[in-house]
């Protein structure tokens, strides 16, 4: 998706736990968000968010945030634009 807002080709590297954390400390992030990103990273890696898994959120999502959950195709546009 960010490659189609690019308009050029972004590879995706896998990089290690280590090294996540790493980045994670640089930026700043509290110990109790770099344990709960390290985990989302670990299941992102091991292929358990793809589409299919993630797709349907139902109410609870838009329930939680306080407003209709945003496509991941959006929040890139943005942010790229930003």
């Amino acid at each position: 998706m960010a490659a189609d807002q690019r308009g050029h080709r972004i590879e995706r590297r896998s990089i290690s736990d280590g090294e996540m954390l790493s980045r994670f400390a640089v930026r700043g992030y509290p110990p109790e968000v770099m344990d709960i990103a390290i985990h989302l990273y670990r299941a992102s890696r091991a292929g358990e968010c793809r589409p299919a898994k993630c797709q349907a959120s139902g109410p609870t999502l838009a329930q939680v945030l306080g407003r209709r959950p945003q496509r991941m195709r959006c929040l890139i546009a943005n942010a790229l634009r930003a």
